[in-house]
């Protein structure tokens, strides 16, 4: 048994404690980032979206005046 505690004692050692915080804050960060960018993405696609639905619709009524006229 004394091996294994040894192991995790040696593993443990190699990283101090504020090096770990410090990655865990580095992923956090990048996770939180990768979200951000996610939303930030789909809000522009999503509007994008929008100004076509609505220039179709202008483009859809300009052709009925144009039937309308006929």
């Amino acid at each position: 048994m004394r091996v294994h505690t040894q192991g995790r004692e040696q593993k443990t050692e190699h990283f101090p404690p504020g090096k770990k915080l410090e990655g865990d804050r580095v992923r956090l960060l990048a996770l939180v980032a990768l979200a951000v960018g996610a939303m930030v993405l789909g809000g522009l696609i999503y509007a994008e979206g929008q100004a076509a639905h609505s220039s179709l619709h202008g483009i859809k009524a300009s052709l009925m005046e144009a039937v309308d006229s006929l």
